[in-house]
């Protein structure tokens, strides 16, 4: 299979005004290929140079840079291109190439912020090439450089722009972003990128790397040092998102590609070194670029920040036990004490890690994006920060149905005695720190400030205890807890602030592990756009209405269906249909809550079992549907230019009348052809339709 994509499959993806980016300067392109020529001398790539006074402005000063620790200036190119040799030469010249001609120009995707994130990706694949002994460091630079070159040409010249893509995507989680990339533009910008790399005579294994970075390793038509270099790029550009230099803002931490470490050890890499390499460096290159230098005490809050966001937005959490009636309850409990507990000894909040905590603790922050078994992630993330942190005690605490919180899983490395499988936590109005972590999803340090606490921390035999909470569907689902029982060495809240990354990193890699799990289950999800299957949404359904039938329990169902969708068949193809309904898939998932259930119900159909909502909420949910798909159908215009993509939504609720539940499925049904016989992109409820 390919690496680099074809002229014509590129330009389906690429404007029809604009079917090539900015021409890169002649003088740019004749140094790419002296640098190749093996007959060519220092002389002839300096009469190049100095026929660009930009490049060679750059040049000298690189050269002169206390990086190179010259004793004296150096004042002509040809000195400059001694030192720097003709790969340094090759990678100055098209690192001024691509900015000038590409990210300077205006436009709502921040270039400037994407340009940062290539330099320090650069400078990162360049560091770990040298350090596993890659044979070519400085092809290594310019991959890294060019790594992200696809999304900028997506903004300048894709049907579909990078930023409508942002903007379509209202939760910039970067686990899920590149296959919404590729269902909303037609194609990943790694391709697009291989593709004009190939175009601009890029050497080979640089544009492999381009195409490679976000795709499988484990591949025979590649040649090895070529999949090095793109695992070297892949992890570079992994812990640039890590350290706060992404290309856009997310509220994700990046999965680790599985195949890296079968390429490069990184276990003998010194991620502390190559970091502070990469903030020198990223500093220096600012001021030539004139864009602000990024402050790496605000990244390292901003990681924290976003990895603290990123428990409120996980979803398929393992530890999640529903959401009850006494969960409700206990959520207005926590607003109403939440004031009593401001400014009480027992909550403190919690102090930001200083630039080098994130480093040091490496091996608990990357250990469980590592593992995509469910059975192992939290043991093995257990495991990493007991060796970390010295921790004496650790135990995952899930919050079960009511206000227990219950073991889940522990590790103890005391010979007091306790058994802390048994643990179980009931929560009260008086359990004042413990409530207050799941009131703020914050890590705090419980000391005996309420009887209730000093009651728990008697029995499990300590004076204090570390928490942070452990997010799904929204809300805190469970806490991890740390102590020193032994020694009664004191908690600090920087670490804390670590564990808290740690803890939502783990929630990262249990999504991803259910994830794939659910992908096993093939008769729970459609294949085509891997939402629940009819036979489960019957399940859902049966489950809903005996919980209706026997209760106060509220529920209604929404038909939503694809509006002209057979022509859009027949005009575009299968192919696209099928983008089209993955997109469709992605925007039902963001618009249900997590108690909700969509699954697929016929070719261009899908059926949401709203769980807790009447007919007024359901008619809120069927426009919020509609809103969303209009929004999503102008982006989809651009490249499938003809009838907006829009749908039609039919909504029915649930009541006593209703003997079976096969009654309320053909009202809904009725409903929406109801609605679809007064026109298309339209919301209509049984109460007002039929």
């Amino acid at each position: 299979m390919s690496v680099v994509s074809t002229k014509k499959q590129i330009d389906r993806v690429l404007s029809k005004e604009v079917r090539s980016v900015p021409v890169f300067p002649l003088a740019a392109l004749k140094l790419m290929e002296l640098t190749r020529d093996k007959n060519a001398n220092a002389a002839d790539l300096a009469k190049v140079v100095e026929t660009e006074p930009g490049i060679a402005s750059r040049v000298l000063s690189i050269t002169n840079s206390a990086a190179n620790g010259l004793a004296h200036k150096v004042g002509s190119v040809s000195q400059a291109i001694v030192l720097l040799g003709f790969s340094g030469i090759r990678n100055v010249a098209l690192g001024l190439t691509v900015f000038d001609k590409l990210v300077k120009g205006k436009s709502a995707f921040d270039r400037l912020h994407y340009w940062r994130h290539c330099i320090a990706v650069a400078i990162l694949s360049k560091a770990i090439a040298k350090a596993t002994g890659h044979k070519d460091t400085e092809s290594a630079y310019l991959a890294g450089l060019m790594h992200d070159i696809g999304k900028v040409i997506i903004d300048i010249s894709g049907r579909v722009r990078y930023n409508d893509l942002l903007e379509a995507i209202e939760s910039k989680s970067r686990k899920d972003l590149y296959d919404e990339e590729v269902a909303l533009i037609g194609m990943g910008h790694d391709t697009i990128g291989a593709y004009f790399c190939s175009k601009w005579d890029i050497p080979t294994i640089v544009t492999l790397a381009v195409g490679l970075h976000h795709q499988s390793l484990d591949r025979d038509d590649v040649p090895k040092d070529a999949l090095q270099l793109a695992a070297i790029v892949a992890f570079a550009d992994f812990i640039a998102w890590t350290q706060g230099l992404g290309s856009f803002k997310v509220h994700s931490l990046p999965t680790l590609n599985p195949h890296i470490e079968a390429l490069i050890d990184i276990d003998s890499l010194d991620i502390a070194s190559l970091t502070k390499e990469m903030e020198r460096e990223v500093t220096a290159t600012a001021a030539f670029y004139k864009f602000e230098a990024p402050d790496y005490k605000n990244f390292k809050k901003g990681v924290l920040n976003a990895n603290l966001q990123l428990g409120r937005l996980n979803s398929k959490f393992l530890l999640d036990a529903g959401i009850s009636d006494e969960d409700e309850e206990l959520e207005e409990e926590l607003t109403a004490i939440d004031a009593e507990l401001e400014g009480s000894t027992v909550f403190r909040q919690e102090t930001l890690p200083d630039e080098g905590s994130i480093l040091k603790y490496r091996e608990s922050f990357t250990r469980p994006l590592r593992v995509l078994d469910l059975k192992k992630i939290v043991p093995e993330t257990l495991e990493a920060v007991q060796h970390d942190f010295g921790f004496e005690r650790l135990y995952v605490l899930k919050k079960s149905k009511g206000r227990t919180l219950k073991h889940y899983a522990s590790l103890d490395k005391t010979d007091i005695g306790f058994d802390l499988t048994k643990l179980s936590i009931e929560l009260s109005s008086e359990s004042g720190g413990l409530l207050k972590c799941m009131r703020n999803s914050a890590p705090i340090i419980v000391a005996q400030g309420t009887k209730n606490e000093a009651d728990i921390l008697d029995y499990m035999m300590i004076n204090e205890m570390g928490v942070v909470p452990v997010s799904g569907r929204g809300r805190v689902t469970g806490l991890f807890c740390v102590d020193n029982a032994s020694s009664g060495k004191k908690m600090k809240y920087k670490e804390l602030s670590m564990l808290a990354i740690i803890a939502n990193g783990m929630g990262l890699a249990l999504e991803n592990a259910v994830a794939l799990e659910m992908k096993k289950k093939k008769p729970e999800t459609d294949s085509l756009t891997n939402v629940s299957a009819k036979v489960n949404l019957d399940d859902e359904l049966n489950k809903a209405f005996e919980k209706a039938r026997k209760s106060d329990f509220e529920f209604s169902i929404a038909l939503i269906c694809i509006d002209n969708y057979s022509i859009f068949c027949d005009t575009f193809g299968n192919l696209a249909a099928l983008n089209v309904l993955k997109l469709a898939r992605g925007s039902l998932k963001r618009s249900s809550r997590p108690s909700d259930v969509v699954g697929r119900y016929g070719k261009d159909e899908f059926m949401a079992v709203l769980n807790k909502t009447g007919y007024d909420g359901a008619l809120l949910f069927g426009e919020r549907i509609r809103i969303r798909m209009e929004k999503l159908g102008k982006i989809l215009n651009k490249r499938y230019p003809g009838e907006p993509f829009t749908v039609s939504v039919g909504l029915a609720s649930y009541s006593r009348e209703m003997s079976t539940r096969d009654e309320l499925v053909k009202l809904v049904v009725k409903t929406l052809d109801a609605v679809k016989e007064t026109g298309i992109n339209m919301v209509g409820g049984s109460r007002d339709f039929i």
